[in-house]
């Protein structure tokens, strides 16, 4: 077993708890846990806290890559 390897057996996506308003960083506080694969997974979840919201997502809705801005 490699501690480094995360498998998502639950098919389990964030999704927004409350809106989350524009230029807000987005932190764990914010999203649930959703099983639905439309958003972000826990895999991939790591790569956009505390990065700023580019566009409003409203609550319940998936959190996806599009609703941020482009990493440089």
């Amino acid at each position: 077993y490699d501690d480094n390897v995360v498998f998502n057996t639950r098919r389990e996506s964030f999704y927004a708890k409350n809106d989350i308003q524009v230029d807000k960083k987005l932190s764990l506080k914010d999203v649930y846990l959703k099983r639905s694969l439309e958003g972000l997974t826990k895999n991939s979840i790591n790569l956009y806290l505390g990065h700023k919201i580019k566009k409003l997502i409203k609550k319940n809705e998936p959190v996806t890559g599009k609703y941020f801005n482009a990493k440089s």
